[in-house]
This record gives C-alpha cells, structure tokens and sequence, in this order.
C-alpha cells in the first residue's frame, strides 16, 4: 500500500516512516511539510492514502482533504492529528476524509488505521460517534451554496476556511503572513459574494455545506466564532 504523508514536523515524519518500515505491507512513497507540496506529490505519485495532520503551513488539513476530494476523488485521506472536538472530525469526514486517528493513538492502532483507510472503511478516533447523515431535503440550496463557495478565490477560500475554524482577523493575518488590513480587505470579497455579514454567518453556512456537523458556538457579542483549533 502506498502512502504519502505530509507533515509540519519533519522529525514526526522520520518517526512515521521508522513505523511504517515494520510493516511489509505499507510504504511511504513520498513525503512533504505542506499542503502545496502535498498536491503536487499526490499527482505524481498518486498513492493509496494521503496521510496529512491537521495543522499545516499553508492550509489546514480538512482543506487539503477537501481539494483531493474535489481533483483525485481515488486517493483515501487518514486525518492523523491530535485530539480534537468531535465537530473537527466529522468535518475532516465531510470533506471527504475516510477515517481520522490520534497521534498520541498506540503505534500499532496507527498502522491498524491505515491499512483500514486504504480499504475504504471509516476510522474514527476513540469515543467519537459517526456523522448523523444529512437531510435529504435541502440538495437544491446545499447546490446553491457549494457554488457560491466556489466562486472564492484560493486565498479567500483560506481566510474563509480560517474563519470557520474559529480565527480572529489577527490570528489569520498571523497564519498566512499578511498584514490585518488585507485579511479585512479579503473578509469583505467573501462577505459580498457569499452575502453574510460576521464570522457566525460564515461558520451557519460552511454548517449547511456540510463542512461542519453543527454550528460552531459564538461568544454573542461581536459574531467572532468561539470555538478555536488545537494548537
């Protein structure tokens, strides 16, 4: 089985790799730190499973699983991260992730996940329930909505996939090394084109998108989402 795996920290990576050389059946193929690089290694060597953490440099996870889903639909995608609510699952699983496992899961689960996710069967980390399915009753406007989406540039697409995720306009700035006024300047393209107007609108229609299995809670004061990512 082939994998690629990508991953922030380049001695985890080493580690993964020292893991995988125990099993005869699992070969990591290729390897990467970001989600840029992890695109265009997935269309080269097109592996049985993208293995990809939550947190990259570029983009988040369910980011880079929601663009494989949409440009190789063939490759599984195995969330390896760290422990998170189970909201962030089942939105890896929307994106079109096959299963999601712990880091901090035994060495021998892992592998176990792996072989799993290249089988096509959905993993899910300990205590967490699968997605409910959705409503069958709202495909048209679920259309209507994942085309205005689409309409985002990639940089929006990144802002709004940061808001969902709960960062303020500073933390995003911060994230993808731009200044707060062109974050601002972005924040108001996405607004204008997805017709809302503060971040809980964003985080109420990625919910509908099925992006999320609810909608993330806000502190109800100035709409910014409470909810924040791991770290």
């Amino acid at each position: 089985m082939k994998l690629l795996l990508v991953d922030g920290s380049t001695i985890f990576r080493i580690g993964f790799r020292v893991l995988c050389a125990t099993a005869e059946d699992l070969s990591v193929e290729g390897e990467c730190g970001d989600a840029a690089q992890a695109c265009l290694q997935a269309a080269s060597l097109v592996p049985d499973v993208l293995v990809t953490d939550l947190h990259l440099p570029d983009r988040n996870g369910v980011a880079l699983t929601r663009e494989l889903a949409r440009t190789m639909p063939s490759i599984r995608v195995l969330l390896l991260a760290p422990q998170g609510p189970e909201a962030i699952v089942h939105q890896a699983l929307a994106a079109g992730a096959t299963g999601y496992v712990l880091k901090g899961q035994p060495p021998e689960e892992v592998l176990a996940a792996v072989r799993a996710v290249g089988q096509g069967q959905m993993v899910l980390p300990p205590g967490v329930t699968p997605p409910a399915p959705r409503p069958v009753g709202r495909n048209e406007r679920n259309r209507a909505v994942a085309h205005a989406i689409e309409r985002l540039s990639q940089r929006e697409r990144q802002i709004f996939d940061l808001v969902v995720w709960g960062n303020s306009n500073k933390q995003i700035a911060g994230r993808l090394g731009i200044s707060i006024k062109t974050v601002e300047t972005h924040r108001g393209h996405i607004n204008g084109k997805l017709r809302v107007h503060t971040s809980a609108d964003i985080v109420r229609l990625a919910s509908l998108w099925g992006m999320l299995s609810a909608p993330a809670a806000t502190n109800g004061t100035n709409g910014n989402v409470a909810h924040e990512l791991p770290q």
